[in-house]
């Protein structure tokens, strides 16, 4: 029985990757990179973690004051995985201004989220 629960969820892991490269070919368009991103940040997380226990994940991002996106977080158990952000090269702050930033402290609030959330949790 626990033999074939693991092949489901290695087969629908197979699927979610294959759904994410290929919105990763689509045009990038916001809404289709941010899930691309909400499904990279999923894929990473340890399949026994992720999808065999009832943890969910807890999602942030932090913005300057300006609107950019500084980094992102992700929160799985103990887990944490900070990122880039996924935004346009021209959105991003510089790295000078990133380390401006860090030095002084960054503060992002986190929500909860499912792996297909509709709200934008980062």
């Amino acid at each position: 029985m626990r033999k074939e629960k693991d092949d489901r969820l290695s087969e629908a892991l197979a699927l979610v990757q294959e759904a994410r490269d290929y919105m990763a070919r689509l045009p990038p368009v916001p809404v289709t990179l941010e899930l691309v991103r909400k499904l990279s940040l999923y894929l990473e997380a340890s399949p026994s973690q992720n999808l065999g226990s009832n943890t969910l994940p807890w999602y942030g991002r932090a913005y300057t004051p300006a609107g950019q996106p500084l980094i992102e977080a992700m929160v799985l158990d103990t887990r944490l995985t900070l990122r880039e952000p996924r935004a346009a090269r021209s959105s991003l702050v510089t790295p000078a201004e990133f380390q401006r930033h860090l030095s002084q402290g960054i503060t992002m609030s986190l929500v909860q989220s499912g792996l297909f959330e509709t709200s934008d949790p980062l």
